[in-house]
């Protein structure tokens, strides 16, 4: 509904503020500033996709464990144009789709272009297909569930895990980290103790609530004082007063 009324509405209607439709006026600027059209849908990464930072060695970009490499981007090490265009000392700029790891875009300054490069024979069958978000996932139950260096072979028995057991509970923080458990497991070392509760008190020491003394003098004192911000339980006591009186 909201695109209809966006396209066949409001971009078909004057516009107050540039005096013009708007579906003109992106006719005109598109004449005036042609957009190139994408050559394939997986530029869409080098526009939209999250963008990190790593340093470029002889083994590729390492990124979360996972090893990137290609014998291009290798040999960029020895392009003096390639390095003289970087922000830092070997320091890459890549952008990569947040649903798939099994490949990043590094950006080449020097030709302003991306390169796909993708992820080491090694990784391949185990990162294809997975989120940032899942890979994320196994990384923390490996350091703080199994206890265990992450590796390959680590993060597959954590994915493998949470898959079986449908997902992470979320314990309480200890030291700053958070702490997980398989699902329906608990996370306390120790259980804890509930805290006594004090006796309720009879029925001859509760102190009622939302009474109005039956006082007529004490009535009116306490309707003098009501404020106007609280108007609502303003007019609610004036009435019960009213009734008393």
């Amino acid at each position: 509904m909201v695109h209809k009324w966006l396209i066949d509405v409001y971009a078909r209607d004057g516009h107050g503020g540039r005096r013009r439709v708007p579906s003109k006026l992106w006719d005109d600027l598109t004449l005036r500033y042609p957009v190139e059209p994408l050559s394939s849908v997986h530029e869409l990464d080098c526009i939209f996709g999250r963008s990190e930072t790593a340093t470029l060695t002889r083994q590729g970009v390492r990124f979360k464990y996972i090893q990137y490499t290609s014998d291009e981007l290798v040999d960029l090490l020895r392009e003096p144009a390639f390095l003289k265009s970087l922000p830092g000392p070997r320091q890459v700029t890549f952008r990569f789709d947040a649903g798939d790891l099994s490949e990043i875009k590094v950006y080449l300054p020097h030709v302003d272009r991306y390169l796909t490069v993708p992820c080491g024979a090694y990784w391949r069958d185990d990162v294809a297909g997975v989120s940032v978000w899942e890979h994320q996932a196994a990384i923390d139950y490996t350091n703080h569930v199994l206890k265990m260096e992450v590796d390959r072979d680590a993060l597959a028995r954590a994915r493998t895990a949470l898959f079986e057991h449908n997902g992470l509970s979320f314990g309480p923080r200890s030291e700053g980290i958070g702490r997980y458990a398989l699902a329906g497991e608990s996370t306390e070392t120790e259980p804890k103790r509930r805290p006594r509760r004090s006796p309720a008190p009879s029925s001859h020491e509760q102190t009622p609530t939302n009474v109005v003394a039956l006082d007529p003098g004490r009535a009116r004192q306490r309707k003098r004082t009501v404020t106007p911000i609280a108007a609502p339980r303003t007019r609610l006591i004036r009435g019960v007063i009213e009734m008393e009186d």
